[in-house]
């Protein structure tokens, strides 16, 4: 990854978490646990207590056939989901 575009990334990863710790103490601690989803090109979210609700929140919001970049976060936690492959 070349040094701007790695620059870029990492202000936009900076982004997501000053929003989540603004989100965490704006909600407070009854949102512990919620997801929440960043649009990375508007800064648009969506918060939802489960997954299941988020993507029905998204969907809604937009045709499955425009193309969409997410960041997705668990607040309260450092990340939201584990993915791994065996």
């Amino acid at each position: 990854m070349a040094g701007s575009a790695k620059k870029a990334k990492l202000r936009e990863q900076a982004a997501v978490h000053r929003l989540q710790r603004r989100l965490e103490k704006t909600l407070g601690p009854r949102a512990k646990g919620s997801y929440v989803a960043v649009d990375r090109e508007t800064g648009a979210y969506f918060v939802a207590k489960t997954l299941r609700l988020l993507m029905g929140k998204i969907l809604a919001t937009r045709p499955l056939e425009q193309e969409s970049d997410f960041a997705f976060l668990r607040l309260g936690y450092p990340v939201a989901f584990h993915m791994r492959q065996r």
